[in-house]
């Protein structure tokens, strides 16, 4: 008899965030994005303190005056204000980028809790359909037993009237006495109840009924997941977003100079040309980027572009 199903055949929810795509925080604050600032701030801050140095030799004022260190003292206390300005920047570009690969790596999580949690449910609702049809096969098993044991009975019972039947005859012969009739036993049948088709059959409907929700609710999780991907920027790190799961209306129009299938497709209620990153992975792997999300984007750039 099955008791249900056991959880370890369908997994646990994951208690853990993957943080494996989250963009780490830099060792100091601000190094990542700072650096990427002081690049461009470097050669602006070496062009002005010439031009100060400059400027000051043409009005005469001397390196080590006094004059000439209030003006340098000034020029320093601008470059640090800069320098400053720059780090703080840095700090807010990677707590940004940190936060947006956690919610992303979050959202994947919830997304294979739910996938487990229905999953469960589905073998909970098979379980509990298959001991009800156990319990009613052991009932129609048991009547039956039962109708076997009181055919027995009555079998016996004849074949014992058959028996005596004889030696009443010989008695009543020998005594004068009326020879007796043998009696039986009536004989009772076992009510067997017809097999609950129609129950069955909506126990059927009903768990269809079930699944088909189930199967709506991660739909709709996923399409919410593909919706806040539509919501975000179409291109990133110089991929554009060309997953097959993502489009709909997929039309073949040709063949990319690259040597796989152009498309026509809608794709986050845009109507685009392009193709498709599970075919152009098998050519050129390099030009198809993963996104933390799960789906896949193209480098256009790098297969010459569009169709």
């Amino acid at each position: 008899m099955n008791y249900g199903p056991s959880p370890g055949q369908y997994g646990y929810a994951s208690g853990r965030v993957d943080m494996s795509g989250v963009a780490p925080m830099p060792v100091n604050a601000g190094m990542t994005a700072q650096n990427a600032i002081m690049s461009r701030l470097q050669p602006q801050i070496q062009q002005s303190d010439a031009a100060l140095q400059q400027r000051l030799a043409n009005q005469g004022i001397t390196q080590g005056s006094e004059a000439y260190n209030n003006a340098m003292r000034t020029q320093q206390q601008g470059e640090n204000d800069l320098l400053n300005q720059a780090a703080l920047s840095g700090v807010n570009v990677d707590m940004s980028a940190n936060q947006q690969g956690y919610t992303q790596a979050a959202n994947n999580t919830q997304l294979q809790n739910q996938a487990i949690a229905q999953n469960f449910g589905q073998g909970a609702t098979s379980a509990g359909l298959y001991n009800a049809a156990q319990n009613q096969l052991f009932g129609q098993n048991l009547q039956a037993g039962q109708f076997a044991n009181t055919a027995q009975q009555q079998s016996m019972a004849q074949q014992l009237g058959l028996y005596n039947q004889p030696l009443n005859q010989i008695t009543a012969l020998m005594s004068g006495s009326q020879i007796q009739n043998p009696t039986f036993q009536a004989y009772t049948g076992q009510n067997v109840q017809a097999a609950p088709v129609f129950q069955g059959a909506q126990a059927q409907g009903n768990y269809a009924h079930g699944l088909y929700g189930q199967q709506m609710a991660g739909y709709n999780a996923q399409m919410g997941a593909i919706g806040a991907l539509a919501g975000a920027a179409g291109t990133a790190a110089g991929g554009i977003w060309s997953d097959r799961l993502l489009k709909r209306n997929i039309r073949k129009i040709g063949v990319h100079p690259i040597g796989v299938k152009a498309y026509e497709y809608d794709i986050f209620d845009r109507h685009e040309r392009g193709v498709m990153a599970q075919d152009l992975i098998e050519v050129m792997p390099e030009a198809v980027m993963l996104h933390p999300s799960g789906f896949m984007m193209v480098n256009y750039d790098a297969i010459g572009g569009r169709p």
